[in-house]
Formats: C-alpha cells, structure tokens, sequence
C-alpha cells in the first residue's frame, strides 16, 4: 500500500500540477477578468423583475459586446446592470453598503 504521498494524485498536487487561482493585480488583468458570479446572479435577477429570458439577453450581449453572459469581461457586465436598473427606473445603487 503506498503512502498518500506517493500517490498520483497528491505528486501532481504538491508538484503543482492544478493551475492556482490568481487575482487580478493590475489594471490590464481586471479590464479582461471575467465576470463574477454575484455580477451573474444579480443580471439574473433584474432580468427575471423585468420578465426578460436569459437567452434573450444572451443575444443582446452578444451583439453588442460580442460575448454571452457567461463570457463577458467585468466591466461590460457592470454595464449591463447599469443598463438594466436604469430600464427599472431605478436609481443605481451600489450592491456593497
């Protein structure tokens, strides 16, 4: 019987073999991140309150920023949310207090 750290699985663990995740520490790095999940799941809500399907607004992102939800860069996901509460007529109120 090996020793747990003998196995396959832990040797490619403690070699380093899983990709870290890493932050984005610059300016650059935050410009191409990838939307967040509470930046997903809050565009979800406003569109489930304005009775919008999630594919649909897949299409208009996809037109208009050339990727889908899933895909988009933070800052275009931030202006899909802005987009959306002001459709609400609401006033845009940051998610953090």
């Amino acid at each position: 019987m090996l020793h747990i750290s003998q196995t396959p699985i832990m040797r490619q663990f403690t070699r380093g073999g899983y990709r870290q995740y890493r932050p984005p520490t610059t300016e650059t790095d935050w410009k191409v991140a990838r939307i967040t999940k509470r930046q997903l799941w809050y565009i979800r809500l406003l569109a489930s309150q304005q009775h919008i399907s999630i594919q649909n607004l897949n299409d208009k992102c996809f037109r208009k920023y050339g990727a889908d939800l899933a895909t988009m860069t933070r800052p275009d996901a931030s202006r899909v949310i802005h987009s959306l509460k002001r459709s609400l007529g609401q006033q845009y109120k940051p998610f953090h207090r």
